[in-house]
């Protein structure tokens, strides 16, 4: 099934966005991590952007080497900077509580508070003067009170051992992320990751027209030997030609001569020149045909033929 051309020209538009947007994304953030200093981070993702931009540019303008060059960069920061990404997510393990010698002192508190909490409550059900429960209930806020303020030494000490838990990704790390891939044996991801980056610079190949109208075959210019022949002038040529076959009255185009009148009486100047130049590339076209009777006998059709759309 051929797509209509808006279609097309919609999804072209829409690869090049993602395709962008990724390899900018990525690219900015595998060069702030190479960065020694936040002056240099600056320098470093402005290098990045222009990569990445130059890519685009480089094949649009047919430069074939630039294009290469560029590409492979993108390619291996962004190929490198996600196998290593990936590799230190996998390598962030569960926090062994009991390997903390604060954390177990805390939990050591907390369960000696529960354990004279369960106490008192037993003290208050069994008790019965109203002295007594009001005791056994002030003393059993007072642990409540001390549980709370344990939890929050908790969660404080364990969010403090997430941070330091973490694996911070290197400028090593990234430069050397496909060699250990490879010698760790996670060919799956290599495979795959590698499978989507090359996606994404086929995406910009593919979306991108870089082809030369002027050695185009099929995308002839319309001027020729003719200066600044417009679309407008086009159009106006097929509409004082077709004048009767747009009201059916016959399928012959209107004589050279009934032309110039017409244009005579809107008091616009017609180059003869353009005008031959227009009636050779119909023919051409198979626009009209050599007498001059109208192949194509819808007007924008007929101007759509003859540029060449």
């Amino acid at each position: 099934m051929k797509l209509p051309s808006p279609v097309n020209s919609a999804i072209d538009i829409g690869g090049v966005l993602v395709a962008l947007i990724v390899d900018i994304v990525l690219n900015v953030i595998c060069f702030s991590v190479l960065a020694p200093d936040s002056l240099t981070r600056i320098a470093f993702i402005a290098i990045s952007v222009m990569i990445v931009l130059f890519v685009f540019r480089s094949w649009s303008k047919r430069q074939f080497v630039a294009w290469a060059i560029f590409a492979l960069v993108v390619f291996f920061f962004d190929y490198s900077f996600t196998l290593e990404s990936t590799r230190t997510q996998a390598q962030v393990q569960g926090i062994d509580i009991t390997q903390d010698v604060e954390l177990t002192r805390i939990q050591g508190n907390i369960d000696k508070v529960d354990e004279s909490l369960n106490r008192w409550m037993s003290e208050y059900e069994k008790s019965v003067t109203s002295e007594t429960l009001r005791e056994i209930d002030a003393r059993i806020t007072i642990e409540e009170e001390k549980r709370d303020k344990y939890e929050v030494e908790y969660k404080e000490r364990m969010t403090e051992l997430e941070e330091t838990d973490k694996v911070e990704i290197s400028s090593a790390n990234i430069f050397n992320a496909i060699p250990n891939a490879i010698k760790d044996g996670r060919f799956i991801q290599l495979v795959i990751w590698g499978l989507i980056f090359i996606g994404v610079q086929l995406i910009v190949i593919s979306s991108i027209d870089n082809k030369n109208p002027a050695t185009d075959k099929r995308h002839k210019p319309i001027k020729r030997n003719i200066p600044d022949i417009t679309r407008q002038e086009v159009e106006k040529w097929v509409k004082w030609n077709w004048i009767r076959v747009s009201q059916g009255e016959t399928n012959m185009i209107t004589s050279r001569d009934v032309f110039f009148e017409i244009a005579a009486k809107q008091n616009i100047s017609y180059d003869a020149k353009k005008y031959d130049y227009l009636i050779k590339r119909a023919k051409a076209r198979g626009v009209i045909d050599k007498h001059g009777h109208a192949l194509i006998v819808d007007e924008i059709q007929a101007v759509n033929a003859i540029i060449g759309e």
